[in-house]
């Protein structure tokens, strides 16, 4: 994954805007056309009914109802949708109206054009790797995870304020940074590390210029825009507290909630090893738990791989981003994984290394998108 940055001319903009197109139509085609193929010409308004599943369905009822006031929901009648970020449900919300009051019309169409726009933002870094570039398109769109970026899910959001944020910070826009970390940390707690993100880099980039430790700190305590932009990030999270605080009368309700889902702090080793050991279940070959632990290590594995070519801000961005829910349990790291672009980005990198290896990955995700369709629809914990 190449550093270098590059402004587009009007001659490269086929080739950038292309590949996602195509792979959006060719992902979303398929996945409609099979799902059809199986239910007797449902309707497509089924079809996204369909695919909205587990967590959709918490933002689903925010869109609809906005926050609960108390916790009532789960069998024990202690689970709320406090747990989850606003910035999301207020973008549907705000389209819904639109498309007829259809919520899953809007999230389908935040959800795509937020993906979309993860693949425009990763050009730049894939500029030099077109086979890179293509296979992340096919990745996002036609890949065994590519429900998660159609649907009522932060993923796609997610990645596209990750890449914004990293792209402002790789023009030394601090404040820009900053921005994005503000509507990232409103989509989800781990958003807030692209604050120490942006410390680091403005590190770094302060060192370039040379000198002695307390030259590098003089020059960055005399930019503002550095602190600034630091400030900035964690105001999404900030405000969703002080909407909690006011609502239900807890900031951290976001946080106490977690424990209706069986989530407590607690050791990440603990919780990583606890989830390799931990036997499959009956009929089972690999359990959930040792499914999310394995995608847990390809994670770290990934980071430590950024680390490696120096990048930074990146890797201690996403190593925070998967501690934090490893530090409460295993659970769902196979989407918190998937869904940091920094670490797809060098995946696909890495794989299209070798043209063999590009095609072979390239249809291996249409063949599990294809594959894990029912599986999504069945609310399959391996996909979470």
């Amino acid at each position: 994954m190449t550093l270098a940055m590059a402004t587009p001319t009007r001659f490269q903009l086929v080739a950038i805007l292309l590949p996602p197109v195509l792979a959006w139509a060719a992902g979303t085609l398929l996945r409609y056309g099979l799902y059809e193929a199986t239910q007797n010409g449902a309707g497509f308004g089924q079809y996204l009914r369909a695919i909205c599943v587990l967590d959709c369905d918490w933002y689903e009822s925010i869109v609809r109802g906005g926050y609960d006031l108390t916790a009532a929901r789960h069998d024990k009648g202690d689970g709320a949708n406090w747990a989850f970020f606003p910035l999301l449900p207020l973008l549907v919300a705000g389209l819904a109206p639109l498309l007829g009051g259809d919520v899953l019309a809007a999230g389908f169409a935040i959800s795509t054009l937020a993906t979309l726009a993860t693949a425009l933002f990763a050009y730049p870094w894939l500029v030099a790797a077109p086979r890179a570039y293509g296979l992340f398109c096919i990745f996002l769109f036609i890949g065994p995870f590519s429900f998660h970026f159609s649907t009522l899910y932060t993923e796609s959001l997610f990645m596209a304020l990750t890449l914004l944020g990293f792209l402002a910070l790789r023009r030394g826009e601090y404040v820009g940074a900053g921005l994005a970390g503000a509507l990232l940390s409103a989509t989800r707690v781990s958003g807030v590390f692209l604050s120490l993100a942006i410390g680091l880099q403005a590190l770094l980039d302060a060192r370039k210029g040379g000198g002695s430790w307390w030259q590098i700190a003089g020059r960055l305590l005399r930019r503002g825009d550095v602190a600034f932009g630091i400030m900035l990030a964690p105001l999404g999270l900030f405000a969703f507290m002080v909407f909690l605080h006011h609502h239900v009368g807890d900031a951290l309700a976001f946080s106490h909630i977690q424990r209706s889902w069986g989530r407590a702090l607690g050791n990440p080793l603990g919780y990583l090893w606890g989830g390799l050991t931990r036997p499959p279940g009956p009929g089972q070959w690999i359990g959930y738990n040792q499914a999310w632990a394995i995608m847990a290590l390809v994670g770290f594995g990934l980071c430590a791989e950024l680390a490696r070519r120096r990048q930074w801000a990146m890797a201690l961005f996403c190593t925070l981003t998967l501690l934090t829910p490893l530090m409460t349990e295993i659970f769902s790291m196979t989407r918190f994984v998937v869904g940091l672009a920094p670490l797809m980005m060098l995946a696909m990198t890495l794989l299209a290394k070798w043209r063999w290896l590009t095609v072979v990955a390239a249809f291996a995700f249409i063949a599990a998108d294809i594959a894990l369709l029912p599986q999504w629809i069945a609310a399959s914990y391996y996909l979470m």
